[in-house]
Parts: C-alpha cells; sequence; structure tokens
C-alpha cells in the first residue's frame, strides 16, 4: 500500500517532490513511507534526480493502475 501511495503522490505533482513533501502528502506512518520510497525507486517507478523524486520517463496512468490496490470485490470479479 504505501508503494502505491507514494507513487501517486509523486505521479499527480506537477513538479519533483522531496522525501519531506512526500510525507506531508502520504496519510502513513513515516517508516512505511520510508520504505515504500525505497521500493518504488527499486523497481524503477521513481527516480531521484537532485530537484526532488519524479516517476520514471516510461510510467504512465496504466502503471499506476496496475499497483493499485485491489478491493475483496474487485478481486472476486476478475
Amino acid at each position: 500500500m504505501a508503494q502505491y501511495e507514494v507513487v501517486k503522490a509523486v505521479f499527480e505533482a506537477d513538479r519533483p517532490l522531496s522525501r519531506q513533501e512526500i510525507i506531508q502528502k502520504v496519510d502513513l506512518h513515516k517508516s512505511s513511507i520510508g520504505a515504500g520510497i525505497k521500493e518504488t525507486l527499486d523497481h524503477g517507478y521513481i527516480v531521484k534526480t537532485e530537484k526532488g523524486y519524479e516517476t520514471a520517463p516510461d510510467f504512465d496512468q496504466k502503471r499506476l493502475e496496475s499497483i493499485r490496490p485491489k478491493s475483496i470485490d474487485e478481486l472476486k470479479d476478475s
């Protein structure tokens, strides 16, 4: 879940975000957000630049949707 929330915050931002800005935007514990940032970097969803974190060049709405946690009803319909 942290992974999706981190990527979503970065994806929806109109500029690169600092670690602190991601923490402010995501309503999870700071340690969960830190783990989410590391995981999303490891998976190549976001990249760290000198301006902050931004989505990878090939990341799009379709990829964001693919990592979104699914509800039980959505899983039943699959």
